[in-house]
């Protein structure tokens, strides 16, 4: 298995625990995505109302607050766009520095400049669009689900 897939799945693990941990709330169901195509990570159920929202988790050791702009892949995001038109997707960035990123993915997005990373296509998030720290995350996250 390649080092970096290795990492992220690691990281998304963590990463699932620290949300049940932080959520706090037995009314919301969190589940990690199990098909391994899936182009978003984590699924959040309230159970009292069935509203959900998905986040797709970008992982990174280093400092991301670092960064002027976010990575994401082109295609990830089309298909984002395709698979969860009705349901609120939140994209999500974080490192090993406790730096934690997200966006609400909405079609503007797909305005955003297009680059190239390791051979492949992606998108570039500016960071000043995104809001900071696991307290808005989760925030925002009861928020969509309330």
């Amino acid at each position: 298995m390649d080092v970096l897939l290795k990492y992220g799945i690691k990281h998304e693990h963590k990463f699932l625990k620290l949300l049940n941990t932080e959520l706090n709330d037995i009314n919301l169901l969190i589940s990690k995505t199990t098909n391994q195509f899936c182009c978003v990570d984590f699924q959040i159920t309230n159970i009292q109302n069935n509203k959900s929202v998905m986040l797709e988790l970008k992982s990174r050791k280093n400092n991301i607050s670092n960064y002027p702009t976010f990575l994401i892949g082109y295609t990830k995001l089309y298909n984002i766009k395709n698979e969860y038109a009705n349901i609120p997707v939140l994209l999500v960035w974080s490192d090993e520095c406790k730096n934690v990123y997200h966006k609400k993915y909405d079609d503007d997005i797909l305005k955003n400049n297009v680059g190239f990373y390791n051979g492949g296509k992606c998108f570039l998030i500016n960071k000043n669009d995104c809001f900071y720290g696991l307290d808005e995350l989760i925030e925002n996250i009861k928020l969509l689900l309330y």
